[in-house]
């Protein structure tokens, strides 16, 4: 699964969208995270109609910021529809 967070330079909610990506990829290695500042994006989608966008394997699940268990049962909804539930914690 990945997860793709969109970002932008002066971004109020941004600098606690890097935090909470940087949570999520020290304690979930069952999720490929990737952090983009749309200014350097070749790709915009266009479901990112604002910053922070969280994405999941290209779907748009959240605009601002998530709490952290709020985001971790997302994962976990789209790791238990693919069938990869159980998750491995990072040491």
């Amino acid at each position: 699964m990945k997860l793709t967070v969109y970002l932008e330079e002066g971004c109020l909610g941004c600098e606690r969208a890097r935090q909470i990506a940087d949570e999520v990829e020290r304690t979930n290695d069952t999720v490929d995270v990737e952090v983009l500042d749309l200014a350097e994006a070749t790709v915009i989608p266009e479901a990112v109609i604002a910053v922070p966008a969280y994405m999941l394997d290209g779907r748009l699940v959240i605009l601002g910021n998530p709490s952290l268990a709020e985001l971790s049962a997302l994962i976990d909804e789209g790791l238990a529809a693919e069938g990869r539930l159980e998750r491995a914690e990072k040491t």
